[in-house]
């Protein structure tokens, strides 16, 4: 019965959730669905959302495609060279790119810790 597919670990784990959280309802401890559903919903966006822009190796390419999508092709245009310092590999995939930085809009701070490293 144990399987190493993670997709199928993933459906049991929520069907889990979800029988535990309708238990709830019944026994009154858990509100019912009317706007959990929505916050359900924001939670996995939001999660799907940061894993794709700290590691979007961790992601399937169909997920990194609808998200770019979503966002009208912003999620390209990151500074994920700036997300690398963090030790994540936030910039796999997008090492061609480097923002088009104003240094009239950046500050003196900035320029002088980050800037002048990269250039």
């Amino acid at each position: 019965m144990l399987s190493p597919n993670t997709t199928i670990a993933t459906y049991v784990l929520w069907k889990c959730i979800e029988a535990v959280y309708c238990i709830g309802i019944h026994q009154k401890l858990a509100p019912y669905p009317n706007a959990t559903i929505a916050l359900v919903y924001a939670a996995s966006v939001n999660v799907i959302f940061y894993t794709g822009i700290l590691e979007p190796s961790c992601l399937r390419p169909s997920y990194v495609s609808f998200m770019d999508r979503l966002t009208d092709h912003r999620l390209h245009h990151l500074n994920r060279g700036l997300l690398s310092i963090f030790g994540t590999d936030a910039a796999e995939g997008y090492e061609d790119f480097f923002p088009d930085l104003k240094p009239e809009l950046c500050s003196r701070k900035f320029i002088e810790s980050i800037l002048v490293w990269v250039i």
